[in-house]
C-alpha cells in the first residue's frame, strides 16, 4: 500500500487490519494477544478499526505480543550509504536552517 497517497487515519486504519491479520494468522484470540502483550482490549479495538487516539505504546505491545518487536528493527534500522573506501560517515547531530543567500544586484556606477 502506498501510504504517501493516505491520510493519517487511513494509515492507521490499515496498520490495524494488519495487526489483526497477524492475530488470525498465528491463531491468537485478540483477548489473548492483549494479555501477552500488555495492552488493553479498548485500545486494540480502537487500533483496529481505525479510531483515533491509539498510542504508540498500544502498538508496541501488540507487536510484542504477536512476537514481531523485531518488525520495528527492521522498519527503523539505520542504513548506511555505501562508500567505496569502506568508511561510513555519522550523519550530523544538528541540522541549521540554511541560509538563504538573497542575490545582491549590481547596478552599473555602483563599484566603489
Amino acid at each position: 500500500m502506498a501510504y504517501q497517497l493516505l491520510n493519517d487515519e487511513e494509515i492507521v486504519k490499515d496498520l490495524g487490519q494488519k495487526i489483526e491479520y497477524a492475530r488470525r494468522l498465528k491463531g491468537l484470540q485478540s483477548k489473548e494477544l492483549c494479555e501477552k502483550g500488555g495492552a488493553g482490549y479498548t485500545a486494540y479495538r480502537n487500533l483496529v478499526n481505525g479510531k483515533n487516539g491509539v498510542s504508540l505504546k498500544t502498538f508496541v505491545a501488540l507487536l510484542r505480543g504477536l512476537g514481531e518487536l523485531d518488525m520495528l528493527e527492521k522498519l527503523l534500522a539505520s542504513q548506511s550509504m555505501y562508500s567505496p573506501t569502506g568508511k561510513t560517515s555519522e550523519p550530523k547531530k544538528r541540522i541549521f536552517k540554511k541560509k538563504s543567500v538573497a542575490a545582491k544586484t549590481m547596478i552599473w556606477g555602483d563599484e566603489q
